[in-house]
């Protein structure tokens, strides 16, 4: 049985993806790409993560978030940081898991810092705790 899900893009509010689940993969649809997807055909955007998240599914305390290729251990990061929010030190949607490796270059590089930022927060999320994330390009 197939099962369809709607996920809604970060980057063009007025957008959302079909997603399919035949209970196998996860994807979407044929005729519903995203552009991330279509440079990054092996990797996980972030639609696809979100279903998942949802449905409980391919979760493993020692994949790397970014880059699941990555395995054997994971430290928690704070996508927004706790310097600047220590308000949101506890909350969920504000931690994902890197390894090692990832995790020194989000914390040392502004511009990785920035696309995890825009990776995994949400519009909504970033509306109620107030935050605007600061990109020199926008």
């Amino acid at each position: 049985m197939i099962k369809k899900y709607r996920v809604k893009s970060k980057s063009k509010p007025d957008r959302s993806y079909t997603m399919i689940d035949n209970g196998r993969i996860i994807d979407h649809s044929e005729e519903d790409p995203c552009e991330a997807r279509l440079y990054h055909p092996f990797k996980d955007c972030r639609h696809i993560k979100i279903v998942k998240k949802h449905l409980g599914i391919d979760f493993d305390p020692e994949k790397c978030d970014y880059n699941p290729s990555h395995v054997g251990g994971t430290e928690t990061h704070h996508l927004i940081r706790r310097s600047e929010r220590p308000d949101l030190i506890n909350d969920k949607e504000n931690k994902i898991k890197l390894c090692p490796v990832c995790h020194r270059i989000a914390t040392d590089d502004k511009w990785f810092e920035v696309r995890l930022q825009k990776l995994f927060l949400t519009e909504e999320y970033l509306k109620r705790v107030n935050y605007k994330i600061y990109d020199k390009n926008d």
